[in-house]
């Protein structure tokens, strides 16, 4: 039975670059620009009956990748050899990319991933690529709010401390009607294409939907303000969904910014009865419709 006693000790960078891939780029990280922290990893092992104790230095994943919103990161070795870890795996458990063993530097073709706490076969040597995946929210749902419409039919807040005057609401006002449960991820997508997915317990519970000329900005006191979102055209958790039609010329628009493969029928001409298209968003008739689903 392999044993595992982790020590954990913050200790200057070394200098590396690798591969990190993510939706929107391909960059090399060089790291020691970076500035950020070591970690060093104390790991004992047994092999062929005998302990060896070894000493890995390196970084932390989710340091390197500097992001929240993904589902899971594809690391490859440079004779493509690959694994995958979920971000819960990630998250659970200290996976860093080591770049000296023992008090040595490992020559760059020998980085390898260290998880003493997840089993050999993640120790991936040789690493070389690191891609982060963000899966495509294709989820169709069954119930869509019109979110502007909805915004005023619960009628709209001149005032939402702790972020001084603006019009709007806070995310909390969405319950129960649009989402009568509170709790995991929901998903953001904005007028320029941008999926962000932030948990409610996190980041969301005193979030804000504020009016601005340019639409609705999702911020919280709970999240930086790089987090923030502007220009939001949709909401979605499970299998409800919120609507912002005003940046919206058609439902087309928004089934490719969500790699929906095809608008049912029954979201077409439901509201209207089979006579009448939905495709355009800029009907007058819209402003009538609170929600529809089937």
């Amino acid at each position: 039975m392999k044993k595992y006693f982790i020590l954990f000790i913050l200790v200057p960078t070394t200098l590396f670059s690798i591969i990190l891939k993510t939706p929107q780029s391909t960059l090399t990280i060089d790291l020691e620009a970076s500035k950020l922290p070591s970690k060093e990893v104390a790991v004992q092992r047994e092999r062929e009956g005998k302990t060896i104790e070894e000493t890995w230095k390196g970084i932390e994943i989710e340091e390197i990748i500097n992001m929240e919103d993904y589902d899971e990161i594809i690391f490859r070795s440079a004779d493509n050899y690959m694994i995958r870890l979920a971000q819960k795996q990630i998250q659970d458990n200290l996976v860093i990319v080591a770049t000296s063993k023992n008090g040595e530097l490992i020559a760059s073709k020998e980085w390898r991933l260290i998880a003493p706490t997840l089993r050999e076969m993640y120790w991936i040597k040789g690493l070389k690529e690191i891609e982060i995946v963000q899966k495509s929210y294709n989820l169709f749902p069954n119930t869509i709010y019109l979110g502007e419409n909805y915004i005023n039919y619960i009628g709209i807040k001149n005032s939402l401390p702790p972020y001084g005057k603006g019009q709007g609401i806070y995310f909390s006002n969405l319950y129960p009607d649009v989402f009568p449960i509170f709790n995991d991820k929901f998903t953001f997508v904005t007028k320029d294409g941008i999926i962000k997915k932030y948990a409610y317990e996190k980041y969301l519970k005193s979030a804000a939907l504020i009016k601005l000329d340019s639409g609705y900005l999702l911020k919280s006191s709970d999240m930086p303000a790089g987090m923030w979102l502007k220009s939001l055209v949709y909401i979605q958790h499970d299998k409800r969904a919120l609507v912002f039609q005003d940046q919206l010329k058609s439902w087309n628009e928004l089934a490719d910014l969500l790699d929906w493969k095809e608008i049912p029928e029954e979201m077409r001409f439901k509201p209207f009865g089979k006579n009448h298209s939905l495709k355009s968003l800029k009907d007058e008739k819209w402003q009538d419709i609170l929600y529809f689903y089937w």
